[in-house]
């Protein structure tokens, strides 16, 4: 389900940095009002769809949920499985977070798994509330990099078969 929302977001993402630099000219007659605002840089955060935040949040939210909760520590034939798919969780969010600082600037961050409608609106109403911007991001995730790296270099990446393909 991560990766899902994750290829959802990216998708967007390819559309917003492509705008951003200018390499791509929009047909007006065509193209639809939110990309036609982005293309002009004169957009509504709140009402433009491809600027959604929620999606952003939810990928963050899932990937805090798997992260307290999976058991890295199950071995299997010398090799713990779940560990590289740790990595792979840390890897999106921290991509997650990277592409929210790229298009808002500065946000809010929180790593523990928010579970109920309280403790989201409690979150969202602290003015308090940490942030993570272009100044602070590598110094949020710089540590966390460098252990995933060690990870993915000695257990390799999470191998997934031929999930989706039928064998004939």
């Amino acid at each position: 389900g991560i990766l899902k929302s994750v290829q959802k977001v990216g998708d967007r993402q390819v559309l917003l940095n492509e705008l951003r630099a200018d390499l791509v000219s929009i047909n007006e007659e065509k193209a639809v009002i939110d990309v036609q605002e982005l293309s002009r840089s004169v957009f509504n955060l709140n009402t433009n769809k491809y600027l959604d935040v929620k999606d952003y949040y939810s990928i963050i939210n899932n990937c805090n949920i798997y992260l307290a909760r999976v058991d890295t520590s199950l071995t299997r034939d010398n090799i713990k499985p779940m560990l590289r798919e740790y990595v792979a969780v840390k890897s999106a969010r921290a991509w997650t977070y990277m592409q929210l600082v790229l298009t808002y600037g500065e946000v809010p961050f929180y790593t523990e798994p928010l579970l109920s409608t309280d403790a989201i609106n409690s979150f969202i109403n602290n003015p308090n509330h940490e942030t993570v911007n272009a100044d602070n991001l590598l110094e949020k995730f710089e540590q966390k990099l460098v252990e995933m790296e060690k990870v993915e270099y000695e257990y390799g990446y999470p191998q997934y078969g031929m999930y989706g393909f039928k064998s004939i």
